[in-house]
């Protein structure tokens, strides 16, 4: 068996894989599926390696995965490439056909002279036709052929026979990470040890004075042995010419189609200066690798389009979706790397590949310690988390979550830098009527500050508790609710005049980093919101774009008394049915005093749809039906709308595919909405998917960490998937935040099943 190297794995993880394998070689073909499931648990990753090694074995003749970018390159004519098998070309004798790509077939041939199998690529007829382009190509290969790298294809020959041009290298077992990929996304460590070795790669390639051009996961090869090799080093020149020699913008799609074939994917991976037809140098390699990373982790590209022209648009004008929202939490660090890769002017990024693989490294390093830490917890807890299940089982959750004892002391991830949590101003009017006023400054400036998709801002749900007058503990508050930083102020209204200050407050050294008085007049309040939303971002150093900055500038509405009592209905969070119903008729008569008020129509569909799905009230139903349409008419394309009618269509019509599409356009301009989240989470449970569910409430909390809600349903769908002891900690902290409301329901072990949509 070929010895496990690379991939970061320590000698004990090697051990675990070879014995896996061989224990699996013993089995029936019929019993390795299930000897593989209690091997390998619920460890995804160690049962990728022993299947790929399972896949090596089985295939001891493996051959090179070439990438088929469907360019329709075909050696004989009429689609007759089989008819060389069997023929010799050059010194090498073609067994079988094993891929086909815009660079040509590949074919596993023997090298009669050497005596070993190698992978051969006979170049199409169009590639060679240009005597000048191939010299210029031949020169270039030959350079790679002199490249001695663990991590890049090794190139035995450039060879022609009788006009027939070829490549000749070794043959690779494993998978392309393109094939990798459709089975979900990376963890952070697997992608980290992948972009390493492939940054490693392009050290060795530019420091012989060679630029790529083609990075994608279609040439990046995994081995079963933990190696990654690049493919196609230094050839992808030849494809370039072509692709730029189609207009971008004019007819791409019928011509990619045909003469392309997937080029509109390599292209998503192009560096802005590629697309532009400008020099380019290493660093558009860096753009790609970056590329690639963000893909690994995410699952999708960074930049996405149906057609050619599109992809052109994202890649030059484009951003893609903040790491920092992302469900997968990833690391500081690695946000921080992808972010510098994908800087849109080449001066922008690492000026070197070497720059890149030590940050890269830097960041393994990081990642490791982080999971060396052991989290601190309790005898007692430890204990109970081994009985957990027999607890659960028997006696039901809700006497589990006594047995379990104290709070476990949870190792706590350090909260992101541009991350933020708005309290509730202070009301320093004489008037005490004006409470539910300063609730509303506090209201939009979060909202303004939430539509900035590179910063992470706590729902209002979870800052609700650290009211004005309380003792306030700026650091502790940081903790609850893993933030960097928090916003505190007053609001002071006389008359038609407003004062309204605010302060930043570093949550890790308790510091002050920024305060302002605003006095104006109260007509100027929704400038002055804005201006303290864009300050705010600009002390943390998050990037706005211009979509974001006319979301924060747009007033919610041209009418203040309308405002008012707007800020009045959202102030009254209770949710019994007389609640709601009074809520209702304070958004009614906001709406009636301005009909274009968006975010009063958002709210009262919300309400109406609470009286009819919670409380049973039918009327809800059409009521909520029509504020929807009425702000659908007013913003159509606002993520507000996207989320409630996804809410409409997952609770209510019950078609969640269409809910779920509705989401997905309400995440573009919703980045920090944990009711998004919650709400894709509920649809993932009722289509049976649990454990994409699990990631979309981990996000949702993250983002609201004190809604009771999500951590009652969060805790049934961990409950659902028997893992109880996490199952337990959510459900505690649920009646930690509010004992006396749950202190009947959890007299019932089927308690969280009635708590909250299942």
């Amino acid at each position: 068996m070929t010895c496990l190297l690379g991939w970061n794995m320590t000698p004990a993880q090697l051990q675990t894989i070879e014995q896996i394998f061989h224990a699996a070689l013993d089995r029936a073909p019929d019993q390795v599926g299930a000897f593989l499931d209690t091997a390998c648990a619920d460890d995804e990753l160690l049962r990728r390696r022993v299947e790929a090694l399972l896949i090596s074995h089985e295939r001891a003749d493996s051959f090179m995965e070439t990438p088929a970018d469907g360019m329709a390159a075909k050696i004989i004519e009429n689609g007759q490439a089989d008819l060389l098998v069997g023929q010799t070309i050059g010194h090498y004798k073609i067994l079988e056909r094993i891929g086909s790509g815009g660079m040509g077939d590949v074919y596993l041939a023997t090298d009669i002279t050497a005596g070993r199998k190698a992978a051969l690529k006979l170049l199409p007829a169009r590639f060679t036709a240009d005597p000048h382009r191939l010299q210029r190509f031949e020169q270039e290969a030959r350079a790679v052929v002199a490249l001695n790298h663990p991590n890049i294809l090794t190139v035995y020959e450039i060879g022609e026979d009788q006009s027939t041009h070829y490549i000749a290298s070794e043959l690779i077992e494993g998978e392309t990470l393109r094939q990798r990929l459709s089975s979900g996304p990376m963890a952070a460590e697997e992608a980290v040890e992948v972009a390493i070795q492939v940054a490693s790669a392009l050290v060795a390639a530019h420091g012989a004075g060679i630029v790529l051009r083609d990075i994608k996961p279609e040439n990046i090869m995994l081995r079963p042995d933990g190696y990654v090799k690049v493919l196609d080093f230094g050839i992808a020149k030849l494809a370039e010419v072509e692709v730029a020699s189609i207009d971008p913008i004019e007819g791409e799609t019928s011509t990619l189609q045909t003469r392309l074939g997937s080029a509109v994917g390599t292209m998503r991976y192009m560096s802005p200066e590629q697309l532009r037809g400008v020099a380019i140098d290493q660093r558009s390699d860096i753009w790609s690798l970056g590329v690639v990373l963000y893909e690994m982790i995410t699952g999708t590209a960074p930049f996405g389009g149906g057609s050619a022209g599109e992809i052109r648009s994202n890649i030059l004008g484009g951003e893609p979706l903040s790491l920092a929202i992302h469900p997968a939490k990833i690391p500081l660090e690695l946000q921080q790397i992808i972010a510098r890769t994908l800087q849109k002017e080449a001066a922008g990024r690492y000026a070197s590949a070497s720059e890149l693989l030590a940050a890269l490294k830097a960041a393994r390093r990081q990642m490791d310690v982080q999971a060396a830490t052991p989290a601190p917890a309790p005898a007692r807890w430890r204990l109970a988390r081994v009985a957990a299940a027999a607890v659960l089982v028997s006696l039901g959750i809700a006497w589990a979550l006594f047995a379990l004892g104290q709070r476990e002391n949870a190792a706590r991830v350090a909260a992101p830098e541009k991350s933020i949590a708005v309290l509730p101003f202070e009301n320093l009017s004489t008037d005490p009527e004006n409470a539910f006023f300063a609730a509303g400054v506090q209201e939009q400036i979060l909202s303004n500050l939430a539509k900035i998709a590179d910063l992470k801002v706590i729902s209002r749900t979870s800052t609700q508790p650290y009211q004005p007058g309380q003792s306030r503990n700026s650091r502790q508050i940081g903790r609850d609710l893993g933030v960097a930083h928090l916003l505190e102020g007053s609001v002071q209204r006389t008359g038609d005049q407003l004062r309204i200050h605010a302060q930043l407050i570093d949550t890790r050294t308790d510091s002050h980093l920024w305060a302002q008085t605003y006095e104006r007049g109260v007509a100027d309040l929704f400038a002055v919101q804005a201006e303290i939303a864009r300050s705010i971002a600009a002390q943390l150093n998050a990037v706005i774009s211009e979509g974001e900055k006319k979301a924060i500038t747009r007033p919610p509405t041209s009418n203040l008394l309308a405002h008012d009592i707007y800020a009045k209905a959202l102030a009254n969070d209770r949710s019994t049915p007389e609640d709601v119903r009074e809520t209702v008729k304070l958004l009614e008569q906001a709406v009636a005093r301005d009909p274009q008020f968006f975010l009063a129509y958002c709210a009262l569909a919300r309400k109406q749809f609470l009286l009819y799905g919670s409380y049973g009230e039918a009327k809800g139903l059409a009521a909520g039906e029509a504020a929807l349409q009425k702000a659908a008419e007013i913003q159509p394309d606002a993520g507000e709308v996207h989320l409630l009618r996804a809410r409409y269509l997952g609770l209510i019509v019950a078609d969640y595919d269409r809910a779920r599409a509705e989401l997905e356009l309400a995440r573009r301009s919703l980045p920090n909405s944990a009711a998004l989240y919650a709400e894709m989470a509920y649809i993932d449970r009722r289509q049976g998917r649990w454990t994409e569910a699990l990631m979309d409430f981990d996000r949702a909390i993250e983002l609201d960490p004190r809604n009771r809600e999500y951590l009652v349903n969060a805790g049934a769908t961990y409950l659902g998937l028997r893992r109880y002891a996490e199952a337990a900690s959510l459900l505690r902290r649920a009646v930690d935040l509010s004992p006396r409301d749950y202190e009947f329901a959890f007299s019932s072990p089927n308690c969280t099943i009635r708590n909250g949509p299942i």
